[in-house]
């Protein structure tokens, strides 16, 4: 998490922000609830931390965790089962620590397909192997539209219609940077499907009288 601004930059003021850095990481923890869980001795725990402050594709509204998994400091440091990995959570309990929620597929191929599926604000899946090795695997739109606000993009045009091909399953507002682009191919993909759904129907056998 950045530490707030202060104007120009010079050497000594980087150093004194790079200094308190990890206050504000702690202060970022702590307001998403991460210093209050009943974490156990001899257990390590892993969290994707998700902040307002922290520039991504699709910004956090507020601090929030994601309890990803918990391992055994002992050992070969293997992951706990899952039904042991989480904290308890009480039925309806409002708290701001998530679990990632769990798909099955048959097969690494069936991720990837369902990852080529899913809108730009979804960001993926991430695979867990039998021996404890996890492999992310992104969605395609959601690369895209990463590109185009990183700006290294190398083909713009496709990216954007990557993008304005999923609009209608996202449920995340446009980046204003990028919205008229998005849109724009999102039109054009409209009128091309309109335009082939036309002549479909217009070369379709009419039924005789």
């Amino acid at each position: 998490v950045p530490a707030p601004s202060t104007g120009a930059s010079t050497g000594a003021s980087a150093a004194a922000a790079a200094a308190t850095a990890p206050q504000h990481l702690r202060q970022a923890f702590a307001d998403a609830g991460g210093l209050a869980l009943p974490y156990q001795e001899g257990l390590c725990y892993a969290f994707e931390l998700m902040h307002p402050d922290v520039p991504t594709v699709v910004p956090a509204p507020s601090p929030r965790l994601v309890h990803l998994t918990t391992r055994s400091l002992a050992g070969v440091f293997a992951e706990l089962p899952p039904s042991e990995r989480f904290f308890p959570q009480e039925e309806g309990a409002d708290t701001l620590v998530g679990r990632p929620e769990v798909v099955d597929f048959n097969s690494f191929n069936d991720c990837r397909v369902a990852a080529r599926m899913l809108p730009w604000d979804d960001e993926g899946f991430v695979v867990e192997e039998s021996n404890g090795t996890r492999v992310k695997v992104k969605s395609f739109a959601y690369k895209s539209m990463q590109r185009l606000l990183v700006g290294d993009s190398e083909a713009v045009d496709e990216d954007a219609l990557c993008v304005a091909l999923t609009l209608a399953r996202a449920s995340t507002a446009l980046p204003p940077s990028q919205a008229e682009l998005v849109n724009a191919w999102r039109g054009r993909a409209q009128e091309i499907s309109g335009g082939c759904a036309a002549r479909l129907g217009a070369a379709a056998p009419r039924g005789g009288g």
